[in-house]
């Protein structure tokens, strides 16, 4: 299975028409970013859907230190790990968002799913009997 393709993306400054790049995803699991910043700063937030709000401004509860924000510079690149959810029949989404207020920024986005490993259970076998 081939790896899938890298994506620009161009996040404009403060009164562009483009500082915010959204994900969305078709299924719930764990999914894998890479991420490379070639100019400027990527804030890159992971959120889950508010029934109050109808919108994604919730964090998502997760077991244990799961970090839900990030953020990258320019010539940094990352190996980011998400566990989409669900939350009223909506999926999580992630932001990309410009870390600058008055520069461009950069970065490239290859998403794909993490493969879920099954355990395999071998048969044990005992040399006493009962």
């Amino acid at each position: 299975m081939s790896e899938p393709s890298a994506e620009t993306i161009l996040l404009t400054p403060f009164l562009g028409k483009k500082r915010l790049h959204t994900l969305h995803f078709a299924t719930t699991g764990r999914q894998l970013l890479k991420l490379k910043v070639l100019a400027g700063s990527v804030k890159i937030l992971h959120a889950s859907y508010s029934a109050d709000s109808a919108n994604w401004l919730d964090t998502p509860r997760r077991n244990g230190d799961y970090r839900h924000r990030h953020q990258l510079f320019a010539g940094e690149e990352a190996r980011l790990e998400f566990d989409i959810g669900c939350v009223h029949q909506h999926l999580d989404k992630i932001f990309l968002m410009n870390g600058a207020l008055w520069q461009k920024a950069v970065v490239e986005v290859q998403v794909s799913a993490v493969p879920v490993t099954t355990a395999r259970i071998e048969p044990t076998t005992s040399g006493s009997t009962v």
